[in-house]
């Protein structure tokens, strides 16, 4: 199938129920006979495109669309319990499988910057000099570093991890907005604030104890911080090559997605924070706190895998409840 004269030749159509739809409240009676006429027709459009094409994001318009018309046709609702779970089931994961190649980037080139950064300043003492004094060095690695997850009470800081975190992944994904420019920089920071901590315990022997605490939570926690970049990086690229779609309806869903990923991230995160907050700092032996941590990232990482890619082969967006295959019948 020509994509692009099925467009041509249908794109009226599927304009006019917009338009119908946005006005619902004040149609009149032969506006409303034309809405399920054009309602039925664009469903069997939507069936075409499904079969016949692999255009996710026309697919995910016309999914949009029909969604649309069929709640003004039937006036039905959708239980929030409902929408609560394909969110979680579909929207989210879907949106995080497809950056996955974005995700992996991000992630790797997180970790080179820091471990080059951290081999970096443990290996020179000038650096370290410049960075803070003999005396703080000392006082972070034998005092501040470990300190800081048992100061305060662990439900205060679970709240103030939890907003840090969420504030570090929310830059991400502004960044988006720049077309991801500033994304590379916001990663390069936290990467260097890593490197630092990190190089800094290692130049006194004390990377056991920087892994040790930084791992439970750290890596569910990171995972979300490359999540959010790679959903903005990939906002930005859909600027430079928007595809077969025109620029502005392929940012429009992208940008959809972005918040998708937003939304999710604030319970990965809120997860990350309790662990943060309530098993770093335990008196759990380090093999079992890192256990929990690792069980925490790959129960995540399965979840994205497992219904990120069921959501994608069933030809899922992530955009909204996706609208039936055929035509509805008299």
């Amino acid at each position: 199938m020509d994509i692009d004269a099925f467009i041509a030749a249908h794109r009226p159509t599927w304009d006019r129920l917009e338009h119908l739809v946005k006005h619902r409240g004040r149609l009149t009676g032969a506006e409303v006979d034309e809405l399920v006429e054009l309602y039925q027709r664009v469903s069997t459009h939507l069936s075409i495109v499904r079969s016949a094409s692999t255009d996710a994001m026309l697919t995910g318009r016309l999914s949009a669309l029909v969604a649309r018309a069929r709640s003004a046709v039937t006036g039905a609702h959708v239980p929030a319990w409902r929408e609560f779970a394909r969110f979680f089931t579909v929207s989210f994961p879907v949106v995080a499988y497809r950056a996955r190649w974005w995700w992996l980037g991000a992630t790797v080139a997180f970790v080179v910057v820091a471990w080059v950064m951290g081999a970096w300043v443990a290996g020179n003492p000038e650096v370290q000099r410049a960075i803070a004094t003999p005396e703080e060095i000392t006082q972070l690695v034998e005092h501040d570093f470990a300190d800081y997850y048992s100061e305060n009470p662990a439900a205060s800081f679970a709240s103030r991890v939890w907003i840090n975190n969420a504030w570090v992944a929310a830059l991400m994904l502004i960044g988006a907005i720049f077309m991801g420019l500033p994304i590379p920089y916001f990663l390069f920071q936290n990467a260097a604030n890593v490197a630092v901590s990190g190089g800094l315990m290692a130049s006194r022997g004390k990377l056991d104890i920087f892994f040790g605490l930084i791992t439970p939570h750290g890596l569910l926690e990171l995972t979300a911080v490359f999540l959010a970049a790679a959903v903005g990086l990939r906002l930005g690229w859909t600027v430079i090559d928007p595809g077969p779609r025109r620029r502005a309806e392929a940012l429009a869903e992208q940008g959809r997605a972005v918040m998708s990923v937003a939304m999710g991230l604030v319970v990965v995160l809120f997860v990350s924070g309790l662990i943060e907050a309530f098993v770093t700092p335990s008196g759990l032996p380090t093999w079992a706190r890192i256990a929990i941590g690792v069980l925490a990232e790959a129960a995540f990482l399965a979840y994205v895998v497992y219904y990120g890619r069921r959501a994608m082969r069933a030809q899922e967006t992530g955009d909204v409840e996706r609208a039936p295959d055929l035509a509805p019948t008299a």
